[in-house]
C-alpha cells in the first residue's frame, strides 16, 4: 500500500490547478465588469456635458422668454453653426420647433439680403421638432453661409419663430454680424 501514501502529493498540483482557474475567472470578471463601469461613465460624462452647455447658454434666455437668440458674429467668406436656445416653460414634455418665416429665395436657397446693400447671406437649418421636458431648454443649430456680403461690417437681422404644435409660442430676432 505505499501507492496509498502518494496520494496526497497528488491531490496538492489538483487543488493549486483549480484555484488558479478560479482566480482567472474572477480576475476576468472583474476586468469586464471594470470595462463596462469604464465605457457607461465616459458616456454620461459626455451627455452631462452636453446638457450643462445647452443649459448655460440658454441662460440667455432670461425671464418668460422661450426662445432666445444671442447676437452671432462671422467673417465674410465663413461658413458657420450657430445656435437658438429654447426652453421649456411649461408644467409638461412639449415638442417644439423653429422657422424663419422671413427668409427670401436667393439662387434656390433660403437667406437674408440686406436694404443696406450689403448683400446676403445663405441660411440652412433643419425644420426637425425636438421635445423638451419641463423646465429644460435645448438648442436648435443652423448654418450660415457669408459668401454673398458685397462690403464688410454688415449686420443681417431675421426673426425666428418658437412653434409648437402649429402653433407660434414665441418669437425671438436673430442678428448676425459679418465682419
Amino acid at each position: 500500500m505505499v501507492f496509498g501514501k502518494n496520494n496526497r502529493g497528488v491531490s496538492l498540483p489538483i487543488n493549486v490547478v483549480v484555484m488558479m482557474i478560479i482566480g482567472i475567472l474572477i480576475f476576468g470578471i472583474g476586468l469586464a465588469l471594470f470595462s463596462k463601469i469604464s465605457t457607461s461613465g465616459n458616456n454620461e460624462i459626455k451627455n452631462l456635458n452636453n446638457r450643462v452647455v445647452n443649459d448655460i447658454s440658454s441662460l440667455e434666455c432670461t425671464g418668460e422668454d422661450w426662445i432666445c437668440s444671442p447676437s452671432f458674429s462671422m467673417n465674410n467668406g465663413q461658413k458657420k453653426i450657430f445656435q437658438i436656445y429654447v426652453s421649456n416653460k411649461a408644467d409638461s414634455i412639449k415638442t417644439f420647433s423653429i422657422s424663419f418665416p422671413n427668409l427670401t429665395n436667393l439662387d434656390g436657397k433660403k437667406g437674408i439680403t440686406s436694404d443696406n446693400g450689403c448683400g446676403s447671406i445663405v441660411v440652412y437649418y433643419p425644420n426637425i421638432p425636438t421635445t423638451i421636458a419641463s423646465g429644460y431648454s435645448a438648442s436648435f443649430p443652423f448654418e450660415v453661409i457669408a459668401s454673398r456680403v458685397k462690403k464688410t461690417p454688415c449686420s443681417f437681422v431675421t426673426v425666428a419663430n418658437l412653434k409648437e404644435s402649429g402653433e407660434t409660442k414665441g418669437k425671438t430676432a436673430v442678428i448676425i454680424r459679418v465682419r
